[in-house]
């Protein structure tokens, strides 16, 4: 759950309104790229997940230089690691942003689905509505088009599907993968959508039945992806008791239809 500060209801885009002058203020960074405020708690900006540390870190030092960043609103409770979840506004002169949508566009993050409101009201630690999503959706393809922050480099966004030892690197990493499905596999209690020809080797993502039910309403089923060239966001994870020569066979696990999506280059 979340507690506003100055502010109540629901964020119909990535910013209802402005925080009070009396709000707690971003005072540093972090190295891995996560504000800190002024009472000394690390906030992780609400829908997104950091995917360049450095460019995070840049960018909100840059803000921090010629503006302030305040907090609208925080998690109650902190993660494992003593982070919290909130929604942090940019003010430089009289102009009002959010942290979330200027990460995005500097290619320092990546819309986080798993975050997104199912509808209005909802009361689980989801604070992100699809209004937001969508313009957080339309910085990222800015930030693609311009090659800047993960989308650029030697290991830019989106990760090629058929290079194996590239997405083994990047375990335990938030990122896009971009492929052409070559099969889909229905099981009595999982989907998986294979992306080469080998199942011990080859990227693949697995959906829960459940979760391929609903894909499947949104109409992402077996015969609209199969030859499809598609986009997946989520944390690679490398499969546990499949190994070929060339290591463990790395894998998505995909429970929001938002994270998988035709390619644009399709």
């Amino acid at each position: 759950m979340l507690a506003a500060t100055g502010a109540t209801g629901a964020f119909p885009a990535c910013l209802e309104v402005a925080p009070p002058d009396d709000a707690l203020r971003v005072q540093g960074v972090t190295e891995r790229g996560e504000p800190v405020l002024s009472d000394g708690r690390i906030v992780l900006p609400s829908g997104i997940a950091l995917v360049d540390e450095a460019a995070a870190v840049a960018a909100i030092r840059k803000v921090l230089g010629r503006g302030e960043i305040r907090l609208a609103a925080i998690s109650r409770h902190a993660d494992r690691w003593g982070r919290y979840r909130g929604h942090l506004a940019i003010r430089a002169g009289g102009d009002v942003t959010t942290l979330v949508e200027h990460l995005v566009a500097q290619g320092a993050a990546l819309l986080y689905p798993q975050e997104i409101a199912a509808k209005a009201g909802d009361k689980r630690n989801i604070v992100v509505t699809a209004a937001c999503a969508d313009r957080l959706l339309s910085l990222e393809k800015e930030a693609r088009r311009a090659g800047i922050g993960a989308w650029g480099g030697t290991a830019a966004l989106p990760l090629d599907a058929r290079n194996i030892p590239l997405l083994q690197r990047f375990a335990g990493q938030y990122v896009i993968v971009e492929g052409r499905v070559v099969s889909v596999g229905e099981r009595s209690t999982m989907t998986f959508l294979n992306f080469g020809s080998n199942w011990r080797r080859d990227f693949s993502v697995s959906i829960a039945r459940k979760d391929w039910e609903d894909f499947a309403k949104q109409g992402l089923t077996a015969a609209a992806l199969d030859g499809r060239r598609v986009a997946v966001r989520g944390e690679i994870l490398l499969r546990e008791g499949v190994e070929s020569p060339a290591g463990r066979a790395p894998t998505i696990r995909v429970s929001v239809t938002r994270s998988l999506a035709y390619s644009d280059t399709d």
